[in-house]
């Protein structure tokens, strides 16, 4: 009987998967971190394009490592440091989250609003050297467009970005605007 049960202990033992190496670890830069320009508690007026006036929130900044999928046992992963912020807006209700991480491991920062994802490409030449916004002239604007297919639903389509002031202006699909007010 002890043999039997030394036996499968050894079977299991042997059987157990070991860790992946990690292979690449990829860290922001600072200025790959001042693309994201909020800071926690910082507040950002906005205005809707019916004139409402209201504030943005940042709820939340944060640095962590990550690590990449493994699908199967054994396999060697990449760690990336990933920079996360959240902002929020009860009337009318967004979340935001932006995410960026190494330029190196992808070169696309994600925007989510609402839970619908924008991908931008901030490394190369701006879409827009200059324009203007409430009457305040923006350089180096990023374009990025939400490819949602439902027009049932009011759903933000469009964003307006640029590394000093972060979101400018979001487009809704009735064509609602939400843009900075500063």
């Amino acid at each position: 009987m002890n043999k039997c049960i030394t036996v499968l202990l050894l079977v299991l033992l042997s059987s157990c998967c070991k860790e992946g190496v990690e292979v690449n670890r990829y860290l922001l830069t600072e200025i790959e971190k001042e693309c994201i320009p909020y800071q926690n508690s910082e507040t950002i007026g906005f205005i809707h394009s019916n004139g409402y006036e209201f504030d943005v929130t940042v709820s939340n900044r944060h640095v962590r490592m990550e690590r990449t999928k493994v699908h199967h046992c054994g396999e060697n992963y990449s760690t990336y440091e990933s920079l996360k912020v959240e902002l929020f807006s009860n009337t009318p209700e967004l979340y935001v989250n932006l995410e960026m991480v190494p330029k190196e491991y992808n070169p696309l920062m994600t925007i989510s609003i609402n839970s619908n994802n924008f991908y931008l490409n901030i490394s190369p030449e701006p879409d827009f050297d200059t324009l203007t916004v409430n009457g305040k002239k923006y350089h180096n604007i990023y374009f990025s467009e939400s490819f949602v297919a439902d027009t049932l639903t009011i759903l933000p389509k469009e964003i307006l970005y640029n590394k000093e002031y972060g979101i400018i202006q979001i487009l809704m699909t009735n064509n609602e605007k939400f843009s900075i007010n500063e």
